[in-house]
């Protein structure tokens, strides 16, 4: 995860979007890769944005693709102290610290 880190903290999508995307790819079947990209990034704000942003536009490109994004931003709120009420439907989820 050091790795990933030091690519994602303080470098833009420019540099490192690439290589998000094919993560994103391969974990459509395994979800590790999900896990480490958020890990390496959970203290930079922006480096959780900018990979949401990433795989929300990857996910544009073929709508079999929302799940993986879905899973990552899950992953994304859980980094950074949100939950989601299990008792809302998905369209409407509250959150909640």
């Amino acid at each position: 995860m050091k790795g990933w880190g030091s690519v994602l903290s303080g470098r833009g999508r420019d540099v490192w979007g690439d290589g998000a995307r094919a993560w994103l790819d391969s974990s459509v079947s395994d979800a590790r890769p999900l896990d480490i990209l958020v890990e390496a990034s959970r203290d930079d704000g922006d480096a959780l944005g900018g990979l949401y942003v990433t795989a929300r536009d990857w996910a544009h490109e073929d709508p079999a693709r929302a799940a993986t994004r879905d899973s990552l931003l899950r992953r994304i709120d859980r980094a950074q102290g949100f939950e989601a009420d299990e008792s809302t439907t998905e369209g409407s989820q509250e959150m909640q610290r």
